[in-house]
């Protein structure tokens, strides 16, 4: 999907466009929530309703906000694709679906739900058995072929803690789900973490995506299952990029899930419109950050940060450098860049030596401590020399006089290199 996104590199340098991009493709997607809710809904209230509970959605400024992802991408290609399929268009529909499925790999287990759906709910056998046929090639050719041969392969040790011992992989999960349900399902909602995050995505909809049936929420399944079955916590967080998969199969529930409550009670609508925008307001103001508690008024940029960026500033365009993952997307218009603590022929290291730094991808109990640690030779062996620091950031240049070294030791908080030879190995 990022060559699609390509273009803007040749009108923006500057990282920030992406999030620029990324909020607006977002809340572009407020509009197949509207026209999907429009089309099931007699009540021109409820579907400008469900429209803006889209855009106060705690879980979708959870996605924003936590940097650029391609995940976040599929929000508005599944909404359209779901739309689409609701509409009977379905030249239309497979083109969204298959661009949400370049976005990333588990989105084809969401497609093979929704061949599930055309099939079982939709009562189109042919339509739906080659959706579910070609979504699940999909996801196996990625997966097992492609990713594998590009030196990757599917993260599965997320799940670890459904896995049986003696069996990696998708075996090891798997067996797990079919022979131990009580386990899975305790695993599941007997976390209060887990349950947490399902209120937190619920409530702002009051409920109403349960009301869908049975069947419609098929579609959800495969996002729910990637995220509660997950045994890394940042997965079922309200804060990250995670909860893109279900966005869109919520919305489309929820707007089912209206349609049943307003065929019942027609009355009902206006009742019902005040409730879930009164619903909305709430879950945003405290969990969301379009005039939620979150947000502080625009940032303005601290004493760290504009350090931080003069010294990329003073970094040649075409100079290589190893650095930290929050500084990369800035210095990434360049041929060569490492994240650190990769360092290979680096011409520059840019690092911070703050205590709130991000230090990704340690991971370790004291990521700032490995991180230092790593460095110091560097350092101290004179292969490296301090060019610039301001406020604990430091820019060394490889080659450069160790002169000023000492600086940038007394930075890193060093005590094993008080006394060294900045021209050789450690004393």
């Amino acid at each position: 999907i990022f060559y699609l996104l390509t273009p803007l590199s040749l009108l923006f340098s500057d990282a920030r466009a992406l999030l620029v991009v990324q909020t607006l493709l977002l809340a572009s997607a407020v509009a197949p929530v509207y026209l999907l809710a429009r089309s099931k809904l007699a009540s021109q209230a409820l579907a400008v309703t469900l429209a803006a509970a889209y855009l106060l959605f705690p879980a979708l400024h959870g996605v924003n906000t936590f940097d650029f992802h391609e995940i976040a991408l599929a929000v508005p290609l599944l909404l359209w694709s779901l739309y689409f399929l609701e509409r009977d268009r379905f030249l239309l529909f497979g083109l969204f679906l298959a661009l949400a499925f370049f976005t990333k790999e588990e989105v084809a287990l969401t497609g093979v739900a929704i061949g599930l759906y055309i099939l079982w709910v939709q009562r189109q056998p042919r339509r739906g058995a080659w959706v579910m046929a070609l979504s699940a090639a999909y996801f196996v050719l990625v997966t097992a072929v492609f990713m594998p041969a590009l030196g990757g392969g599917a993260d599965v040790g997320r799940f670890e803690g459904l896995a049986v011992d003696g069996f990696g992989g998708f075996a090891g999960v798997a067996i797990t789900l079919f022979t131990n349900p009580v386990y899975t399902f305790g695993y599941v909602f007997l976390d209060a973490d887990k349950l947490l995050f399902l209120a937190q995505l619920l409530l702002p909809l009051l409920g109403i995506p349960l009301l869908a049936g049975a069947g419609p929420w098929i579609v959800a399944l495969p996002g729910f299952a990637t995220l509660l079955l997950s045994s890394y916590r940042p997965q079922y967080l309200l804060d990250t990029h995670y909860s893109a998969i279900v966005i869109p199969s919520l919305f489309f529930l929820a707007a089912l899930g209206l349609a049943r409550v307003e065929q019942r009670r027609r009355s009902a609508a206006l009742p019902l419109a005040v409730a879930l925008l009164t619903a909305s307001l709430a879950m945003n103001w405290q969990y969301g950050w379009l005039g939620g508690k979150l947000f502080q008024g625009l940032p303005r940029p601290s004493q760290h940060q504009r350090a931080i960026a003069a010294l990329i500033d003073a970094i040649p365009p075409d100079a290589s450098v190893s650095t930290l993952s929050r500084f990369v997307p800035h210095l990434a218009s360049r041929e060569q860049i490492y994240l650190y603590p990769t360092v290979a022929d680096a011409d520059y290291i840019l690092f911070d030596t703050a205590l709130e730094g991000d230090f990704f991808p340690l991971i370790s109990r004291d990521p700032r401590g490995e991180a230092i640690e790593r460095l110091l030779p560097l350092v101290a062996g004179g292969d490296y020399g301090l060019l610039a620091g301001q406020d604990g950031v430091l820019l060394l240049q490889r080659g450069a006089d160790p002169a000023n070294n000492p600086q940038a030791l007394a930075a890193l908080g060093s005590v094993a290199y008080d006394a060294v030879d900045l021209g050789g190995a450690p004393g």
